[in-house]
């Protein structure tokens, strides 16, 4: 039995032996190579390398002195996409390489942090995808108003796209399409001009300046009528900006626009107001979407932007359209659906304008309006909750 046991350990050792030197012949029966090796064209540095061997002093300084190390390995996301303006960008916004030596770490790591995103955001996706893309920045703060308390963070969003030949940020040309650096973990992009960071929500804006008077007065008068009748309708919250409410796009009238209809004075919106006050009893529509009824004047206003109140995300952006944006993309944005709607509930939200062009500038006008449509008489006003754009008229049915 023991010899029987050998003899067959003999076998499959020999067996064995055969399998790997046919193997190890097996190259003898593969084709040649045709051509020359093609080179490999891919990225070889890391966005630590070419930060390092780029001409951005400033930039560069500035990171070194920050706690950005710090930042990025704390949020530990595996890409990271960069804006880095140039040092003429820097110096074009007042600094200097000794002003950058002596502010504090912290006011250098809130303007680095927004020029950082986490992921890798690749030219191609700008290219195929039209429109510009929300990138959430390393940028956190809770010192805005309604933020304070909450527990929650504002972020900074960066609206980019390509828009001609141009990289656009926040609705303004930055660079040439085509200089940004891609890295094994990340990309950089050059550009021309520091973003500003925005500071003031909508409402601060509007009632800061008085070619809103009659807008705002517009607003608290309707509010204050909605709330003496327990109504929800609430657009003053989201203009007021809070962790609850996304950001968006507003159309904003100025007081020349009311005074084309006749408005002149706060007495003259009130009435207007007023005109069928008390309201209607909130009910459902035909189609069984609950609607809440508005005044005479909320009637005509709600296109430019107030109805967004009800499009509700949490933390975060909703619809943020720069003029890039209509320029590019306005037959699709024009009457888009923001929110489906459900039945027995909410009706669907639609942003109700329609998009035009003219020599490159958008025109807008009220979707459905047979009339001419308009010029922005301002554009691209970056706030904490959004855009504004400026209009001398009213979105009229």
């Amino acid at each position: 039995m023991r010899q029987n046991n050998r003899f067959a350990q003999a076998v499959m050792a020999l067996a064995l032996a055969g399998i790997t030197c046919l193997s190890c012949r097996k190259q003898d029966i593969l084709p040649e190579p045709v051509g020359e090796p093609i080179p490999y064209k891919g990225a070889d540095k890391t966005w630590q390398q070419l930060l390092d061997a780029s001409p951005y002093t400033f930039f560069q300084t500035a990171w070194k002195r920050s706690n950005m190390g710090d930042i990025i390995k704390k949020d530990a996301a595996a890409f990271y996409t960069f804006f880095v303006p140039s040092d003429k960008a820097f110096q074009d916004a007042g600094w200097t390489l000794d002003k950058i030596k002596t502010v504090p770490v912290a006011q250098l790591d809130t303007l680095l942090s927004n020029y950082t995103v986490s992921g890798i955001f690749k030219p191609v996706i700008f290219e195929t995808i039209t429109g510009s893309q929300a990138l959430r920045t390393l940028a956190r703060r809770n010192d805005l108003p309604n933020y304070q308390f909450s527990g929650k963070f504002y972020t900074t969003f960066l609206f980019t796209a390509k828009h001609g030949d141009s990289l656009y940020v926040n609705g303004m040309g930055m660079n040439k399409w085509g200089t940004g650096k891609e890295g094994t973990n990340g990309m950089i992009y050059p550009i021309e001009k520091l973003i500003t960071r925005p500071e003031k929500t909508m409402w601060e804006y509007l009632t800061e300046d008085p070619r809103f008077s009659l807008f705002t007065d517009a607003v608290l008068i309707n509010d204050s009528l909605y709330q003496s009748d327990w109504r929800s309708v609430n657009p003053i919250n989201i203009l007021q900006s809070g962790p609850d409410y996304p950001q968006f796009t507003l159309f904003a009238p100025t007081n020349d626009a009311f005074k084309k209809i006749g408005i002149q004075t706060t007495d003259d919106v009130r009435d207007y107001c007023m005109r069928v006050w008390p309201l209607p009893q909130p009910d459902y529509d035909p189609d069984f979407f609950y609607q809440d009824p508005i005044t005479s004047l909320d009637s005509i206003l709600f296109p430019h932007g107030l109805e967004m109140y009800r499009y509700y995300t949490g933390q975060g952006t909703g619809p943020v359209f720069f003029t890039n944006d209509f320029l590019d993309n306005g037959p699709v944005l024009s009457n888009i659906m923001l929110a489906a709607g459900q039945k027995y509930s909410s009706p669907p939200l639609y942003l109700r304008i329609a998009f035009s062009k003219q020599n490159e500038e958008p025109l807008v006008k009220r979707f459905g309006n047979k009339g001419n449509a308009m010029q922005l008489k301002e554009k691209n006003i970056r706030v904490t909750n959004g855009v504004i754009h400026i209009v001398d008229e009213l979105f009229l049915p």
